[in-house]
């Protein structure tokens, strides 16, 4: 939770939107990046994404990643 608070102030202080209450719903690889889609009335553009959520993260599903966590030990 320190890290994830973290990490917040560092975006708000960067001038980077935040949107803690947002949940992912769709995810599109495009020419210019990626675009999302979240709940409640969210939609997004980025030329890159980040997924802190997780080993079960929103992205490691929508990309049908392998779960590459037992490489870390």
């Amino acid at each position: 939770a320190d890290f994830d608070h973290f990490l917040a102030e560092q975006v708000v202080a960067a001038g980077i939107p935040l949107h803690e209450s947002t949940r992912l719903t769709a995810l599109k690889a495009t020419s210019h990046g990626w675009e999302l889609r979240g709940e409640p009335d969210f939609h997004a553009t980025a030329r890159f994404i980040l997924d802190a959520s997780g080993d079960g993260g929103f992205l490691r599903r929508q990309l049908n990643l392998a779960d590459a966590t037992a490489d870390l030990e």
